[in-house]
């Protein structure tokens, strides 16, 4: 083939490749990556009858059950409101996920021995979607907003000890209020059962927590 020609075809192939690609090659996958700060809405709850103010600003994660005598129990819960608005509205998300991380805070809890600051027993959690408003300034376990079961998260046992870190997929959320922003009300953290004087928690780092490098990651994987 003379060299023209060659050039010729060269540029033709090429030209078509391209135009193949825009028709059928995916976009390239992209990553929102971020450590949730302070200004991330985020509420510790306590189920104990002699807290008068909320655990707004601890530094720690508990979320939990833990005995209060031999009948009776305390439940911990954890609220948290991620914002979205960065990703784009026709957003392809694939894959979404938040990482906890061992805290290194001794914050008392209400009845909870310090000594015992780590993950506990089972401690198998759900996360549920948060279905009406909630105001971080007033808010206690007797104000707390409603959540609801419909696509709950299930989250097996973590483990116990506090040297390892928990990522978990919050996939469904994500992709719910990035096609509804408005539905953003955030997640509630329970136990799967809250019904037993058997201890058990997981206990991670809040985004209060003093060193910013703990705080939880945020990682949403996406096409434009």
């Amino acid at each position: 083939m003379n060299v023209p020609y060659l050039f010729i075809f060269i540029y033709i192939l090429g030209f078509l490749t391209t135009i193949s690609c825009k028709q059928k090659c995916p976009e390239p996958m992209l990553l929102y990556q971020t450590n949730l700060g302070a200004e991330t809405p985020s509420e510790e709850l306590s189920e104990n009858d002699t807290i008068t103010i909320s655990l707004h600003n601890f530094p720690n994660i508990f979320v939990g059950v833990w005995p209060k005598d031999s009948l009776n129990y305390y439940r911990y819960r954890y609220l948290l409101q991620i914002n979205l608005s960065m990703l784009p509205k026709n957003a392809e998300i694939d894959s979404a996920f938040i990482t906890f991380y061992p805290t290194k805070d001794t914050i008392i809890y209400p009845n909870i021995q310090p000594a015992l600051y780590k993950n506990y027993g089972d401690n198998s959690m759900y996360i549920q979607k948060i279905t009406t408003r909630w105001n971080l300034n007033n808010i206690f376990w007797s104000t707390q907003p409603t959540s609801t079961l419909v696509n709950q998260i299930s989250v097996a046992n973590i483990g116990t000890g506090n040297s390892g870190s928990g990522k978990i997929s919050i996939l469904p959320f994500v992709k719910d209020w990035v096609a509804d922003s408005a539905s953003n009300y955030g997640m509630v953290f329970k136990m799967q059962d809250e019904t037993t004087l058997t201890p058990r928690r997981v206990y991670f780092a809040s985004n209060y927590t003093a060193d910013s490098r703990l705080h939880p990651l945020l990682q949403i994987y996406y096409r434009k």
